[in-house]
């Protein structure tokens, strides 16, 4: 719903080969089931060990450019940035498949692996320095902005694989959002600006506070869930957009995990509804002016609310006293396949009705 790759800058002739071959993979998934397509599913593993050798080999020569690594974040050449990205997109293809050998590998092996590449990049950090933009130059400008902009596609996509594998398998969660302080994903209009000229013509459209956002995912976070809440128009992300909200409603979720993995969700049920309840609040203002029609060609964003019905229903099944005894999804942690969580919705969906 935020494009992870900028497709103005992006460059066949140019590109990292790990980056070519897993757009590649990625796109035979959404081609006509003919014997090409599907073949292209037994080149998955092997996108995944390049892209995966490739980011220890890069990330290692990194910290020793960078002198061994010490206090601060690493410096990461451009070439790495592809790399992580091609990393993701393998890791959110190797996700869809059915062997539980490859998700427990992806959950255990290659998303840690991910996570550690975005902390030790201190990419979670990354702000757009707006003042500094505005000085220079259109092309540095352009330069400049898709590359932090890109750091925080990587370090929000990360955090998004994180939850989405938290939620699916059950599992402690590896991110956090207590150290998502950089900026949120910027505006489409901004991210698909094809010339460093469209770019300024949309700031100077919009603004230059276009670039800032308002807020982290974590100040955003902790206002969802704060005691005072001064309603929608008071909350700190302008303008807020669905794919921010799908981001809200997942680190919702995950806090929610995380409560009950450390046996307090009991004190932490308050606010963590009243959290639900803010959401809602603000997803129904945002999604108002779609119809039923646009919103389903929204991409995953459309389940948003959906997202928001389930993080409730799992609170009061968590709260109740028989919770592990009636469902198989909250009995164990990490699962090795979608069965728990199917069963789990098959029950509760069918009780709503």
């Amino acid at each position: 719903d935020f494009p992870l790759l900028h497709r103005a800058s992006f460059a066949v002739e140019t590109a990292a080969p790990e980056l070519l071959l897993a757009v590649l993979l990625c796109g035979s998934l959404y081609m006509p089931p003919t014997d090409s397509a599907l073949s292209a599913r037994n080149l998955f593993d092997l996108a995944e060990e390049l892209a995966f050798r490739r980011l220890a080999v890069g990330l290692a020569a990194a910290e020793r450019a960078d002198g061994g690594g010490g206090e601060g974040p690493v410096s990461c050449p451009p070439r790495l940035y592809e790399t992580l990205q091609a990393a993701l997109i393998v890791h959110a293809l190797q996700s869809t498949m059915r062997s539980s050998t490859a998700r427990r590998r992806n959950r255990t092996v290659r998303l840690p692996a991910l996570v550690s590449a975005v902390r030790v990049l201190g990419l979670a950090k990354t702000k757009h320095a707006v003042a500094d933009l505005m000085m220079m130059a259109p092309e540095a400008r352009w330069a400049q902005f898709v590359q932090a902009e890109t750091r925080i596609r990587i370090s929000t996509w990360t955090l998004l694989s994180d939850c989405q594998q938290s939620g699916v398998f059950h599992c402690p969660q590896l991110m956090t959002t207590l150290e998502m302080t950089g900026s949120l994903p910027c505006l489409p209009e901004l991210w698909n600006a094809a010339s460093h000229s469209e770019l300024d013509q949309v700031i100077c459209a919009s603004g230059r506070d276009c670039l800032v956002r308002g807020a982290s995912i974590r100040v955003a976070v902790e206002t969802l869930m704060a005691e005072n809440w001064d309603g929608p128009e008071a909350f700190p992300v302008k303008p807020l957009t669905l794919p921010d909200l799908q981001v809200l409603v997942f680190s919702i979720h995950s806090s929610m995990r995380n409560a009950r993995f450390a046996s307090i969700l009991p004190a932490a049920a308050p606010v963590v509804a009243r959290a639900i309840d803010r959401w809602q609040e603000l997803w129904d203002l945002a999604a108002r002016g779609l119809t039923a029609e646009e919103l389903s060609r929204r991409g995953l964003v459309r389940h948003s609310g959906e997202l928001c019905w389930l993080a409730r229903v799992m609170l009061d099944v968590s709260m109740s006293e028989d919770a592990e005894r009636s469902s198989a999804y909250l009995q164990g942690v990490a699962h090795d396949s979608l069965e728990e969580l199917h069963a789990f919705l098959r029950v509760y969906c069918s009780l709503d009705d």
